[in-house]
């Protein structure tokens, strides 16, 4: 017992100062005045400029820093964890003077960005997804301004062969050309919909020859989510959508495999 106690105390000694420095604020220079990242607890961050907190999330990380003209510019990537959706950019900007300004305006894109630096602006691609054009932005001293949209495309030449290369998530089965291209031809109009109910997801199931990809639609699970089963062997694609309590699929459910349309009731039941 003694020794066990021991070894305790011992972790204890080593674990605090190493929670300690994990938890110490993170400073971020921009211009004249250093922000911080401030760990509350092990599931919220803040971004703080002195006592004013500018933002918080489950996790806060800095991005590029630019000076552009008269004002300096930041970006802070602020996950909500969880599969909820990816990352959004926070736009901080300050004067000359330390006034600190804070723009929230992309908080319910639930979608990729990637940030690139220039001498004096930042320039931030907005991925495109099924159904969604995204856009390229410039944030410079005289504001946001969107320079052009992108149109969501599978991967220029992917065939079927290319399905292992796209399990990672239930949208990436998009990237396959003839999965997209049969996926419009099922559900015409709601091609957009069903896809953007498939955007909170975990990896997609391998079952024999068959896939299968469940999600919900970010801000909106429980009340919109989707279905994606693929047929490897027979090249075919399945759809469902649950809206509001409501299932649709595409093709009727009798056409079906049997086992996918075992894995569409399971996924219907909730299961």
């Amino acid at each position: 017992m003694e020794l066990r106690a021991a070894l305790a105390l011992l972790f204890a000694l080593v674990a605090a100062p190493l929670a300690a420095q994990e938890n110490k604020p993170k400073p971020v220079a921009v211009g004249p005045v250093t922000l911080e990242i401030v760990a509350r607890s092990d599931t919220e961050q803040e971004l703080r400029h002195g006592a004013r907190v500018l933002a918080k999330d489950y996790r806060i990380e800095a991005g590029p820093v630019v000076k552009a003209g008269a004002v300096h510019i930041a970006l802070f990537d602020l996950w909500a964890g969880g599969n909820a959706c990816t990352a959004w950019p926070l736009i901080v900007t300050v004067d000359a003077a330390g006034k600190v300004m804070v723009d929230e305006r992309f908080e319910d894109e639930c979608r990729g960005f990637a940030p690139a630096a220039e001498a004096d602006a930042i320039v931030l691609v907005q991925r495109a997804f099924p159904g969604l054009d995204g856009a390229i932005w410039r944030i410079a001293e005289d504001g946001v301004k969107r320079l052009g949209k992108l149109v969501f495309e599978p991967q220029p030449g992917s065939t079927w062969a290319d399905l292992d290369k796209a399990l990672d998530h239930p949208t990436s089965l998009f990237e396959v050309a003839p999965v997209d291209a049969a996926a419009r031809r099922l559900a015409g109009q709601h091609y957009g919909e069903v896809a953007q109910a498939l955007s909170v997801a975990s990896p997609v199931a391998t079952r024999g020859r068959f896939l299968v990809g469940t999600g919900c639609r970010p801000h909106s699970c429980t009340i919109v989510e989707g279905f994606i089963g693929i047929d490897r062997e027979a090249k075919q694609v399945f759809l469902g959508l649950k809206k509001e309590g409501r299932f649709t699929s595409w093709p009727a459910l009798a056409r079906w495999p049997a086992d996918l349309r075992r894995d569409f009731e399971s996924w219907r039941k909730g299961r």
